[in-house]
């Protein structure tokens, strides 16, 4: 899934939640910036482990 197959609605109402790894988040965090989500809009929490 990508940023891009989420429907538009959601798009532009949506809070977003993405918990995992830095370059998942990371990732996850610019695809829905390149698709017009707000900053504010998107809430993350990085969780790293050996």
């Amino acid at each position: 899934m990508r940023a891009d197959d989420i429907p538009r609605p959601l798009l532009d109402s949506a809070t977003f939640f993405i918990c995992g790894r830095r370059r998942f988040v990371t990732g996850w965090r610019e695809q829905l910036k390149d698709v017009g989500v707000e900053s504010g809009r998107i809430r993350s929490e990085v969780f790293e482990w050996p």
